[in-house]
């Protein structure tokens, strides 16, 4: 009978050991390990990452058509070759360098040392095995240990068995006491660690281990210095985390503190900064006006750029990526925006050598006062650099020129990034012939207007032609749905203009310098696809008189003689003082870095300055002929001058088709018997009154045409307005299920508290989120029974960036954590602003409607949108948010801190508009705090540490 049994089983025995037997070739493939930033193992290509696959099993396995990705979007990036098995208990090393070259191995990506994604998956598509892989040093590889669990591992071991000795795995970093900076006297450095273990330091740029010095106490730092500290236990390592300290050293400039992780003890001792940084770094920004720090956060950097690698000074890309923080800071002047998602370190490539501050100046040329039609430019903000201690003279904060350009500009916009380039045999560097727009056509004349705006393609086209490059900047297209214009366009990569390139002769070199007016011959010569001036414009009259008005506007007043040679000098001179320093430690890191480029440096600040003076002598020679050529261009034989005049700059200004006139009192060539655009755009605080001169009437917008020379002037008033007693009363960042708007949605919303006794309307009134511009979105005068708020009433606006719904609805969403800010309608006068911090359905607000005592809603005590607070919400100190009390109250010179004591991770200070004042690093509560800098005003104090946060509110005066 068991024989019997047996063979009645045994076909259902095979069939199951024939499908373990095909299932066991997918399951004994595993990924094994990994490296993100090699320079221990070679290959015929060099050094690069590398992900080792392991057949844990007795046979080989085919993995032919399996594929690797580091996208989980898109599972087939990389297909392993035809012909590749893994034998027994063996090993298959793929190289991640980009190369996409499957004879040597060689992947067409590489990875992330800052951490990302990867995975293994089968011809048919079946997941083999996926991880998320933290940051790694270099030289340090993530593994599988003996449990098959993944661990960091500091010993690699490529095509061999993980060495499960050098496994470990992560612990709480430890806390360093002072931050980096400038200091004139000894500091005292203290070191924490949150977990039970030894601490390990060190100060010449080497990563601790544990032949490092052993921390034991507090010690002194004297002279500058790069500190790294590492926490070790059992089985566990810390991240690296560190400060750099610079001794004997000011600047007028802001200055950027870079501290690395990784081991760069030799460019350390060789006085290099840019060697060896890519990972996560330490951030560390003081503004120049008053020294304070206002950034101080780890973040993620990378090489990016032609020059990265063959130039000094550190030149890459500040990012994020899972939960690290934005950077919540304005670091550009000229641009109502904070640069959240990230931003560049620029050396300035080609023009490091000679000016240093070509792709400034067109940032500048294009941004400075807002002066052209809305044409969007990169944000430029120069700064000297410091990492790991090592001074590297003047470096440029600026925008990338890719997606994170338009995540930074257009929060919200479901962007397109369409394209970027310039020269080349299919090259659209204007966007209109290349097209074949036919204007005569209406259809053609829709579809171009749907995409485009007049101005910025000839703002593009007159800046290339006008900006004599020896090779053509970039003009980077993007397309945001929805927007009418659907494409924006600004321009990129002007290290090569007025006259960069062209010589390195520190002299003026006019044999290299062609005049405007033969600007066309000159490209056709060096760049054949670049295009004659866009001659369908000429072809629709409409079109052909707007162009001809605002090539003159822009010549007049954007790129003429005095005003370019003026931004000239405004740069120079920013750079003054701190140009000898910086051309000594060019120079030096030239010859350490054996940077091969013929081009000779600047040795010290006056051969910088003939350099400078080079570019302004091309600026001054750019125009010669502009007008001759814009009358045989367009057709027109005869011009008039136009004076245009304001009541004040302070009170508002003219805009010329577009175009800003700066100041209050300007003159400009026209084109004759042409109409003239004209647009009177009041400062905040203002309104436009009425024109006079050769213009009358009371329109914002006219239109005039001038047969002889004439004038026109705009008059501004103040705006009156009446300080009505209203405030932020309640404010719900994050709502799924509190209350609805008319449309029957969940979104973010805040409440406005009317304290009068009779209504008050707030159509005029301004709300931001955005210290940076608090005039972000102006409440719209179109229904007054949606903005006014009875007295003693509440009114819900709607913060969903669906305006369309009615002017309740503001024109931007909440985060879970920022502020609101109201102004009056004079754009200058500030109402109120909250701060808050808010999980799902919890709400912020007065205790007590009009109250200054803050409380959270959420559980039992509801949010109360639209009612009264009074009787709900959590008291502050029952989330862990404690009030404390200041004095003097007001105060001048300097604040006390009663009721709390002991020492705080941090201290900072804000002004009413949310902007920070004032930073302190492990702040002790007992000690005075300076505030000579600050200005009269209220002002917001912050505190927090292991027990909670703390905030109070003080008045300087």
């Amino acid at each position: 009978m068991l024989k019997h049994f047996a063979l009645k089983v045994y076909p259902l025995v095979l069939t199951i050991v024939i499908f373990l037997f095909s299932k066991s070739s997918i399951s004994q493939i595993s990924i094994n390990e990994l490296n993100a930033w090699n320079t221990n193992y070679t290959w015929p290509s060099g050094y690069s990452d590398w992900v080792e696959l392991k057949n844990e099993g007795w046979s080989p396995v085919n993995v032919s058509g399996y594929f690797i990705s580091d996208d989980r979007e898109n599972p087939t990036k990389w297909m392993i070759p035809s012909g590749t098995t893994i034998p027994a208990r063996g090993f298959l090393v793929i190289w991640l360098n980009g190369d996409d070259d499957p004879d040597k191995m060689e992947a067409s990506f590489a990875l992330e040392s800052s951490g990302e994604y990867l995975s293994l998956t089968t011809s048919s598509l079946s997941l083999v095995e996926e991880v998320e892989f933290p940051e790694l040093y270099k030289d340090e590889s993530y593994g599988k240990a003996s449990d098959g669990s993944w661990v960091h591992f500091s010993n690699p071991t490529r095509e061999a068995e993980n060495d499960y000795s050098s496994g470990y795995t992560l612990m709480s970093e430890p806390n360093i006491s002072h931050g980096s900076g400038l200091f004139s006297a000894p500091i005292n450095v203290e070191l924490t660690s949150p977990e039970v273990g030894s601490i390990y330091y060190t100060l010449d740029g080497s990563v601790p281990n544990a032949s490092s010095t052993l921390y034991t106490g507090p010690f002194t730092i004297s002279t500058t210095s790069v500190l790294k500290v590492r926490a070790f236990a059992t089985g566990k390592a810390s991240v690296v985390v560190g400060a750099s300290y610079v001794f004997g050293a000011s600047h007028d400039l802001p200055v950027i503190f870079v501290t690395s992780p990784n081991e760069r003890k030799i460019w350390v001792d060789q006085n290099v900064g840019k060697e060896d940084v890519d990972g996560r770094i330490r951030l560390e920004y003081y503004e120049s006006n008053n020294g304070r720090k206002v950034l101080d956060q780890y973040t993620f950097f990378r090489e990016s750029g032609k020059t990265s690698k063959n130039k000094p000074k550190l030149n890459g890309k500040f990012y994020h990526r899972n939960d690290e923080g934005e950077f919540n800071y304005c670091f550009f002047p000229n641009k109502k925006m904070k640069s959240k998602n990230g931003f560049l370190l620029r050396n300035t490539s080609q023009d490091l050598y000679t000016a240093h501050m070509r792709n400034a100046l067109m940032s500048r040329i294009i941004g400075k006062d807002d002066v052209t039609d809305g044409f969007y430019f990169s944000g430029y903000q120069p700064a000297v650099l410091y990492t790991d201690g090592v001074y590297e003279g003047i470096i440029h904060i600026s925008e990338d020129d890719d997606n994170m350009f338009f995540q930074n500009n257009f929060p919200d916009e479901d962007y397109t990034y369409v394209t970027r380039r310039d020269d080349g045999p299919n090259a659209d560097i204007i966007g209109l012939n290349s097209l074949h727009y036919d204007f005569t056509n209406p259809a053609d004349r829709a579809d171009f207007e749907s995409k485009k705006n007049i101005h910025d393609l000839l703002t593009s086209y007159h800046f290339i032609m006008y900006s004599q490059s020896t090779e053509v900047p970039q003009v980077v297209t993007g397309t945001i749905p929805g927007r009418v214009p659907s494409e924006v366009h600004f321009l990129y990569d002007c290290d090569n203009c007025f006259g960069g390139g062209l010589s390195g002769s520190r002299a003026f070199p006019s044999y290299n310098f062609t005049p405007y007016v033969s600007s066309v011959d000159f490209w056709e010569g060096r760049f054949p696809a670049f295009p004659d001036f866009p001659q369908n414009i000429l072809d629709y009259e409409p079109y052909k008189l707007e162009a001809a008005q605002f090539s003159c506007a822009f010549h007049n007043f954007v790129i003429n003689e005095d005003r370019v040679v003026g931004l000239i000098d405004e740069i120079a001179n920013s750079y003054i003082g701190e140009m000898d320093a910086s051309a000594s430690a060019l120079i030096h890191q030239r010859s350490i870095l054996k940077d091969t480029d013929p081009e000779s440096s600047y040795s010290n600040e006056a051969e910088w300055l003939l350099n400078v003076d080079t570019l302004k002598q091309f600026a001054r020679k750019s125009n010669e002929g502009i007008f001759d050529w814009l009358k045989t261009t367009y057709g027109y034989s005869e011009y008039v001058d136009v004076q245009i005049e304001t009541s004040g700059a302070e009170h508002g200004n003219v805009r010329v088709h577009g175009i800003k006139v700066v100041g209050d009192d300007q003159t400009g060539q026209f084109f004759k018997d042409i109409p003239l655009m004209v647009k009177a755009v009041p400062q905040p605080g203002y309104q436009f009154s009425h024109w006079e001169g050769d213009l009358s009437g009371s329109n914002i917008n006219e239109e005039i045409t001038f047969s002889s020379n004439g004038n026109i002037r705009a008059v501004f008033v103040p705006i009156p307005f009446v300080a009505d007693d209203i405030m932020i009363n309640e404010v719900q960042s994050v709502n799924d299920a509190t209350v609805t708007d008319e449309a029957g949605e969940y979104n973010d919303w805040f409440e406005i508290y009317n304290k009068e006794t009779y209504a008050v309307d707030l159509a005029g009134y301004y709300v931001s989120d955005d210290s940076c511009d608090i005039r972000k979105w102006q409440i719209r005068s179109t229904d007054a029974a949606k903005t006014t708020v009875d007295g003693e009433s509440w009114l819900i606006l709607w913060a969903d960036k669906d305006t369309i719904q009615g002017p309740n609805h503001v024109d931007f969403k909440l985060n879970s954590s920022e502020h609101i800010i109201l102004t009056y309608p004079d754009g200058v006068k500030r109402v109120d602003m909250v701060e808050f911090d808010l999980e799902a359905n919890q709400s912020y607000g007065a205790e007590v409607d009009g109250g200054d005592i803050d409380v959270v809603f959420e559980g039992g005590t509801p949010p109360t949108p639209g009612t009264s607070n009074v009787g709900g919400g959590i008291s502050i100190e029952e989330v862990n948010l404690k009030m404390i009390q200041t004095y003097p109250n007001p105060a001048t010179e300097s604040l006390n801190i009663s009721g709390i004591e002991g020492v705080f991770n941090e201290l900072a200070i804000y002004s009413l508009d949310g902007k920070l004042q004032l930073l302190k690093k492990d702040f002790n509560a007992q000690s005075v705090i300076n505030i000579e800098g600050l200005s009269p005003g209220v002002y917001f104090i912050h505190l927090n540490n292991e027990e909670g946060e703390f905030v109070g509110k003080f008045n300087v005066k």
